[in-house]
């Protein structure tokens, strides 16, 4: 999820820093809301909130990884 982000922040016009970020917490927190109804609804509070943080370094991580590729491929 965080490559989908990362290449809709580089696909979408007009997208600065601030749109970029939004997006990035947009997309993962339909992707927390989702996986958390559908796979992880049996699970216990506590380890669903583990599950939110543990998620979310690796998350942002791959987004900007993602954007800063594809921002300066398209710049070179």
């Amino acid at each position: 999820m965080g490559v989908l982000g990362g290449l809709l922040a580089w696909v979408i016009p007009g997208t600065d820093v601030y749109n970029g970020i939004s997006l990035a917490i947009l997309v993962y927190l339909i992707t927390y809301y989702l996986a958390r109804y559908l796979w992880y609804k049996n699970l216990d509070r506590q380890l669903q909130g583990k599950l939110f943080t543990t998620g979310l370094g690796v998350f942002i991580g791959i987004f900007l990884f993602t954007w800063i590729l594809l921002f300066t491929q398209a710049s070179v």
